[in-house]
């Protein structure tokens, strides 16, 4: 049993006002190449119906950190990510 999770990774920024190397915390999280590819372009769960953008753990078709943060995971800036494969 356990109360708390957390996830860390290493990542990129398309932001230029965060400098590759900082520390940051997700707070919201889109997978943008979950789904499949045509011949012109890819489409992602939602567009196939497999899943509705509010379907568990979705909503509006990202999914959010918990709600409770320790002060100390709380003082770092929070950002919306995307997770690629």
């Amino acid at each position: 049993r356990y109360d708390t999770a957390y996830q860390f990774g290493i990542c990129g920024t398309f932001r230029e006002d965060i400098p590759l190397g900082s520390v940051v915390r997700i707070g919201a999280d889109g997978y943008s190449d979950l789904g499949a590819e045509t011949d012109r372009e890819p489409i992602n769960l939602f567009e196939m119906g497999l899943l509705t953008e509010n379907d568990f753990p979705y909503e509006g078709g990202r999914v959010f950190a918990g709600a409770s943060v320790p002060s100390l995971i709380a003082s770092i800036p929070e950002v919306v990510g995307v997770t690629v494969q």
